[in-house]
């Protein structure tokens, strides 16, 4: 048996890439599905999004946000974060041979369940982490069901 090896190389068009694997994991959200991003273009924060027992929770990176500049609401079981990061003035004389930071607003929307206790939800911006707990109605909680074998 003959077995040959192929280098992996990485796609060429990997924004595409990223996107497909975003709406895979989104699906897997049931009740959490990404909506557009209504900016277009502009730098969308990454966001953890997990589940327990009794909750979600939802955690954004926004290093060098102001709290005053977020802005979260719920409407219509949609959760809406929206902000903005103020770019840093230029300095005059300065060369600058790469910028990669994302400066600008943004705006991440997320349709809920219906079992989100929407009027509970909680968020705490800490450190530069955005963390967001959407607790979850009694009737969407796991139940243990005991079986008795006879």
């Amino acid at each position: 048996m003959k077995m040959t090896l192929v280098k992996w190389q990485t796609p060429r068009n990997f924004a595409n890439t990223e996107t497909g694997f975003d709406r895979l994991i989104n699906d897997v959200f049931s009740g959490f599905n990404r909506m557009p991003n209504t900016f277009g273009d502009n730098w969308s924060p990454r966001v953890d999004i997990s589940e327990s027992k009794d909750n979600f929770a939802v955690a954004i990176d926004l290093p060098g946000i102001e709290k005053e500049d977020l802005s979260i609401h719920v409407k219509d079981a949609v959760l809406t974060i929206k902000g903005e990061k103020k770019a840093e003035d230029k300095q005059e004389g300065v060369n600058y041979l790469r910028m990669e930071r994302n400066f600008g607003e943004f705006e991440r929307q997320f349709k809920l369940s219906k079992n989100i206790i929407t009027d509970q939800i909680a968020a705490e911006y800490k450190n530069g982490v955005l963390n967001i707990v959407l607790p979850k109605a009694e009737e969407a909680k796991p139940k243990e069901i005991e079986v008795k074998i006879s």
